[in-house]
C-alpha cells in the first residue's frame, strides 16, 4: 500500500527569494506552513521500513534516523547521491574515509559539537576539515602519552592531507 502526504503545492512558491526577490524564505507567509510540511514530511519517512532518499542534507540524515528509532533497528538505505551515513553533509566522503577508522568514529562524529572551527574559505571549495583535525590532535595527544605510538594505518593519509606532513615517526 503506498502511502503519502499531500501538501498544497502553492506552499512552495519560492519565486520572492529569486535574485531581485525582495525578501528571503525566513519572511514568507507561507514560513510555518512550510516548516509543517517539513515535519509531516519527515514524520512519514520514518515509517518507511526502507529508506530511498539522499544522505547528504540533514533532513535525509534526520528522516532515516527517525525510523530506525520508530523501528527500534536498522532500516535498510539506498542513498540516491551515494553519501555514506559516517559522513557529515559537507564532508567529502572519499577525502574523509580514512579517518573513519571505527563505527564508534562513524556513529559518534559530530563536527557542530567540537571545538574545531570550520576552514574559512576553503570550506566552500572542499567542505570541512574537521575530522582532519581531531585525526592530527588524536595522534598528537596518543604520541604525548606514548612516544613511540604509531597511528593506525588509516589515519596516516588523513594526518598528511591536513598537516602535508607524515604522521609517523
Amino acid at each position: 500500500t503506498w502511502k503519502y502526504v499531500d501538501h498544497s503545492r502553492s506552499l512552495f512558491n519560492y519565486s520572492h527569494t529569486l535574485p531581485g526577490g525582495a525578501q528571503f524564505i525566513e519572511f514568507s507567509e507561507n514560513h510555518g506552513a512550510l516548516g509543517e510540511t517539513a515535519l509531516m514530511d519527515v514524520w512519514h519517512l520514518s515509517h518507511g521500513e526502507v529508506f530511498v532518499g539522499h544522505l547528504g542534507s540533514r533532513f535525509g540524515k534526520l528522516s532515516w534516523w527517525q525510523a530506525i528509532a520508530r523501528h527500534n533497528t536498522f532500516v535498510p538505505f539506498f542513498t540516491v547521491d551515494g553519501h555514506s551515513v559516517c559522513c557529515d553533509i559537507d564532508e567529502a566522503c572519499g577525502r574523509v574515509a580514512p579517518a573513519i577508522v571505527s563505527m564508534e568514529n562513524c556513529l559518534t562524529f559530530s563536527r557542530d559539537h567540537s571545538i574545531y572551527k570550520v576552514n574559512g574559505t576553503e570550506y566552500w571549495k572542499s567542505g570541512a576539515f574537521v575530522r582532519y583535525q581531531l585525526a592530527a590532535d588524536e595522534i598528537a595527544f596518543r604520541r604525548n602519552l606514548d612516544p613511540s605510538y604509531q597511528p593506525p594505518k588509516g589515519y596516516n593519509s588523513t594526518y598528511e592531507l591536513f598537516t602535508g606532513s607524515k604522521a609517523t615517526a
